[in-house]
């Protein structure tokens, strides 16, 4: 396996170890009444609105802290969803210049979009997520 398929398969998977960490601190400060609550959702994106408001009205001593660490994972939640749900190929000009292709259905047809990005770029992405989970793992223990 090459290291951008590597990169590809740790940001997915780094994605959901942040997933289930936020499921144990939503779920230890009571904002959710069942374990896996949160990840049983899969309406990521609406469930994070929807968690955002509980932890800022739960009165949680470190809701801004939370609050920035959710914000922070739904910035990579946008990384994750482009790099599962795109086509990547590598940059005929440059071996560390990958492209993500990505196809959506709209009104008036079918839309491409396209960026460029480095392995690099990626391997920054995953250690701010990863530094993220390990600010979520912290605050876990001290709740």
């Amino acid at each position: 396996m090459g290291v951008i398929e590597h990169l590809i398969g740790e940001a997915i998977l780094g994605f959901s170890q942040a997933e289930f960490l936020l499921d144990d601190v939503l779920h230890k400060l009571g904002l959710t009444q069942a374990k896996f609550e949160f990840m049983g959702n899969i309406r990521t994106g609406n469930k994070l609105v929807e968690y955002r408001q509980k932890v800022a009205e739960s009165g949680y001593e470190n809701s801004k802290l939370l609050l920035n660490l959710i914000d922070r994972i739904d910035w990579f939640r946008e990384v994750r969803n482009s790099l599962a749900h795109s086509i990547i190929l590598r940059s005929m000009s440059d071996d560390d210049c990958y492209i993500r292709h990505r196809f959506r259905s709209s009104k008036t047809g079918i839309e491409r979009y396209t960026e460029t990005f480095s392995s690099n770029q990626l391997r920054d992405q995953i250690r701010e997520l990863h530094e993220a989970c390990k600010s979520l793992k912290e605050l876990y223990q001290d709740i």
